[in-house]
């Protein structure tokens, strides 16, 4: 075995740089302009590498003031790209420079003969003391490593943040990489390298220290850690803890770590040292649409109110169709750590082509979480309704058992690139009052979402909802409760609840069952600016099986959308044309509002 300095058991660098070579003149406006090119065989994925590694590439727009300033620039990458080949296991790479002050402007060329390259095939682990924990890893395959292929710098130094993870994750918490020896083979072209770790004292966790509260109270923040005192130290669960707490929203910082060396006993305290943020918040929001008018919504938001994350939520919301007033209260971790209490009130007031109503409303339930994207939410409400129908007027008391199962996998909530979300819901109501009634709604929304670029520049999305009433006839169930269609949060195109079955005036009657579609190409452009075609469609049908018959036929829009993309999510401007508009509509609609239509 011979390595790289002739001492076979001298340690080499597998990818350590050179320091920078900085160019005291390279500032100077008056320079000497110069081009530069990799010759030799440097291809592909590696000449890319090299480039990046370049100065000469880095600092072209800013040219030396001098022959010998453009010469210890060459030098200078001469050294890197050396660097660079050996961390990509050319350890035979030769690499020089010529500069041809003749050339206008002046050329300098980097020549690079990479030579073969090495294979590794040992990885030993060792640890100080030579401990005889099977918790330790010194498997290579552990570690990401594979034998007798090119021995790459990166793959050998992620090895040793593995072995350190992995110790982390095992009962360590003070993992240290101690030594890396790398032994060279020039003659067979291989490489061997040993890694040598001080895995420290094994541990258990121990007492929790908290610093930094000031509202929130003590006791919740314990009640969130996810590990028991006594349990073998991991270092997930400290990540786990952190993004739990991260989630609540109520902390501007976080850390972690543990404190101190285990006691006598084996255990390691852990102190957790947090900034609280606000905990207030209040907002609003603007909508506007051709076929619904203005709409002004304001919020205002207590994420604390108790001191246990609790949160309660004021909201109300003005616009020419609909107003209400709602108040929303939820605690977090009820009972268990994956579930949380919810409660509401609201009063609202919609005027409609369809109908008019005045409600009073209100409902609590459990929301569970069962996976990372599996919920459900169980719950019973409770509604006062005056509903007017065609002069008809009912007042009717209705109490609900709404339940509903989601799984949502998508990458962002407001404007997703990736993933899909499904809902279904089912709400058995039981009226009382001017009429007796038992039926059941039932609801199934899906979205998926596809990047077609690798900065999500391309986004195709769609959506479908359907929707379906049993146990009672249209007329019986009352029309606030039935399906409508058509408007800037559904079909797009027609008019406010306009898609679907009309009366002798022209007015909505809704339906017992639903089906919605829409699909959307989202480009952006820059960082601000995107254009989103689209196509929507659906039909609401009298039936609760999707018979369809002339009134209830699938009717299209296709549209043009322009969006601005704010800190807030993106602001949405739609332009839709119906394609199947009967007499009297409008032949197009126009819609603003912020956020992304699914």
């Amino acid at each position: 075995m011979q390595s790289q300095a002739g001492d076979p058991q001298a340690p080499q660098s597998v990818a350590d740089p050179p320091a920078e070579i900085v160019d005291a003149s390279s500032d100077d406006e008056e320079g000497i302009a110069y081009r530069m090119e990799i010759t030799g065989s440097a291809y592909g994925a590696l000449r890319t590498l090299l480039e990046a590694s370049s100065q000469l590439i880095a600092l072209a727009d800013r040219p030396p003031a001098s022959l010998v300033g453009l010469e210890r620039r060459a030098v200078g990458d001469v050294d890197r790209f050396r660097a660079a080949l050996r961390s990509e296991g050319y350890y035979d790479a030769v690499v020089d420079y010529e500069i041809d002050t003749e050339a206008r402007p002046v050329a300098v060329f980097l020549n690079v003969e990479r030579g073969p390259p090495y294979q590794l095939t040992a990885l030993e682990v060792s640890y100080a003391g030579d401990p005889a924990d099977k918790a330790l890893p010194r498997n290579p395959e552990a570690l990401g490593i594979e034998l007798n292929r090119r021995a790459r710098g990166p793959a050998i130094v992620g090895a040793e943040t593995t072995l350190v993870r992995l110790l982390s994750e095992r009962g360590y918490p003070y993992p240290q990489m101690l030594e890396r020896r790398v032994y060279i083979d020039r003659d067979a072209h291989t490489l061997a390298v040993t890694l040598h770790l001080n895995a420290g004292p094994k541990a258990v966790f121990g007492v929790l220290e908290v610093e930094g509260l000031r509202d929130v109270h003590e006791h919740y923040v314990r009640l969130v850690r996810p590990w028991i005192r006594g349990q073998l130290y991991d270092r997930r669960l400290l990540d786990r803890y952190r993004r739990d707490l991260v989630e609540t929203n109520l902390f501007t910082s976080i850390a972690i770590e543990p404190s101190g060396p285990p006691n006598a006993a084996g255990s390691v305290p852990i102190r957790l040292s947090v900034t609280e943020r606000d905990h207030r918040t209040f907002g609003g929001g603007l909508s506007w649409g051709t076929d619904e008018g203005f709409t002004v919504s304001a919020f205002w938001e207590h994420r604390n109110l108790f001191g246990a994350d609790e949160t309660f939520r004021f909201e109300t919301e003005v616009g020419e169709i609909e107003q209400q007033v709602r108040g929303l209260f939820a605690k977090p971790r009820y009972l268990r750590n994956d579930q949380t209490l919810l409660a509401d009130v609201t009063w609202r007031r919609e005027d409609t082509d369809a109908f008019k109503e005045i409600s009073l409303s209100s409902a609590v339930g459990l929301e569970r979480e069962f996976s990372d994207i599996w919920q459900g939410k169980l719950g019973v409400s409770a509604e006062l309704s005056r509903i007017t129908e065609n002069r008809d007027k009912r007042t009717l008391w209705l109490l609900g058992l709404p339940g509903s199962v989601i799984r949502d996998t998508r990458d962002d909530k407001f404007n997703a690139a990736r993933g899909t979300r499904f809902e279904v819901g089912v709400t058995p109501y039981l009226t009382t009052g001017d009429d007796e009634l038992l039926f059941t709604v039932s609801e199934a929304a899906g979205s998926a979402y596809l990047s077609l670029h690798p900065e999500d520049r391309i986004v195709l999305a769609g959506s479908v909802r359907l929707g379906s009433i049993l146990g009672q006839s249209r007329a019986e169930i009352p029309a606030s409760k039935r399906f409508y269609a058509g408007g800037g949060g559904s079909i797009r195109g027609y008019e406010f609840q306009k898609v679907g079955p009309l009366d002798a005036e022209g007015d909505p009657l809704g339906g017992r069952s639903l089906l919605e579609l829409s699909g959307e190409l989202r480009l952006r452009f820059g960082e601000r600016l995107g254009i989103v075609p689209f196509v929507d469609g659906g039909t609401v049908f009298t039936d609760p099986d999707f018979t369809s018959s002339e009134e209830d036929a699938m009717r299209w829009a296709v549209g043009l959308g322009l969006r601005y993309f704010t800190v807030i999510g993106p602001i949405r401007l739609d332009l839709a044309f119906p394609l199947d508009e009967r007499d009297d509509e409008d032949p197009f609609q126009f819609y603003i509002s912020i956020g992304q239509a699914f």
